[in-house]
C-alpha cells in the first residue's frame, strides 16, 4: 500500500514542548540484566487534555472541535507508532523468560467489529507481517486526510483504531518470538487495564490506578515455567476473544 504520511510525522517526533518527560528516558544499560521487562508507554494527548480530555474516547471524539485527520495522525502516532518504536529497541535485548505487556484496550476490538469485512480479513490473518500492519495503520491516518476512510471501511474511531493496532501488533510480535526465540519462553500479551481514574479519563474512570494496574502486573510476573498466555489480548486477568 502507498502512503503520504511522511515518517517523521508518525513515527520520530519529539515530545510536545514543555512536558516534563525525564521518567521517559532510557536507563542505564545495566538495568536491563533484569528476566522482567515490563513495556509501558504514557498514552498523552495534549490536544485532547486542552479540549475535553476528562471524557471516554466516543464522547472526545465527538466533542472535540480539531478534524477528525489530524486526531488520527496525533493518535496513532502517540499509541501505535511509538509503541512499536519502544518494542522494535528493546525487544532484541530481552533476556530469557522475559515478560513483554502493551497496553492496548477493547476499543480496539470495538474498532475491528466496525471495520468492513475486508479490514477485518486483513487484521485477522495469521500472515499478516509487521510492515503490513503498519501499512494498513499509514492508510487509515491517509484516508482521514482524503476525508475517504468510511467509504474504505475504517471506523470513525481514531483511539478504536490505534489500539487495534497495538493488539495486532502484539499477535505478530508474540508470533515472531515463538518462530524465532521459542527457546527463550519469552511470553508477550496486550491487556487492557479499562477504564482508569487518570489525568486523561478523570472522574469519568471506573477504576483506580490500582485497579488498573492488576492485569498488566500479571501478565508481567507469569511465572518462569507459563507457556501462556501469549500473543493474546486480555482483561481482568481473562484471554479475551475477538
Amino acid at each position: 500500500m502507498q502512503s503520504g504520511v511522511k515518517r517523521t510525522l508518525l513515527e520520530q517526533q519529539p515530545p510536545p514542548a514543555g512536558r516534563d518527560t525525564h521518567h521517559l528516558r532510557s536507563p542505564p544499560k545495566s538495568s536491563f540484566n533484569s528476566h522482567l521487562l515490563l513495556c509501558g508507554l504514557l498514552n498523552y494527548r495534549p490536544e485532547e487534555e486542552k479540549k475535553g480530555g476528562n471524557k471516554p474516547p466516543e464522547v472526545t471524539l465527538v466533542d472535540d472541535p480539531t478534524p477528525f485527520d489530524v486526531q488520527a495522525e496525533m493518535t496513532l502516532k502517540t499509541n501505535f507508532f511509538a509503541t512499536r518504536n519502544v518494542c522494535t529497541e528493546l525487544l532484541p535485548i530481552i533476556k530469557p523468560h522475559g515478560r513483554v505487556v502493551n497496553i492496548s484496550s477493547l476499543q480496539g476490538s470495538k474498532a475491528l467489529e466496525n471495520c468492513s469485512e475486508e479490514l477485518q480479513e486483513k487484521f485477522r490473518c495469521e500472515a499478516l507481517t509487521e510492515e503490513d500492519l503498519v501499512d494498513l495503520m499509514k492508510k487509515f491516518v491517509e484516508d482521514t486526510k482524503n476525508e475517504v476512510h468510511e467509504r474504505e471501511g475504517w471506523p470513525n474511531s481514531a483511539y478504536g483504531v490505534s489500539k487495534l493496532g497495538v493488539t495486532v501488533l502484539s499477535r505478530i510480535q508474540a508470533r515472531s518470538l515463538e518462530e524465532k526465540r521459542k527457546v527463550d519462553r519469552i511470553l508477550l500479551n496486550a491487556c487492557c487495564p479499562g477504564w482508569v481514574k487518570t489525568d486523561m479519563a478523570g472522574d469519568f474512570g471506573s477504576r483506580t490506578a490500582e485497579e488498573g494496574a492488576k492485569t498488566p502486573v500479571y501478565l508481567a510476573l507469569l511465572p518462569p515455567d507459563a507457556t501462556e498466555p501469549h500473543g493474546q489480548l486480555v482483561r481482568d486477568k481473562v484471554v479475551q476473544n475477538w
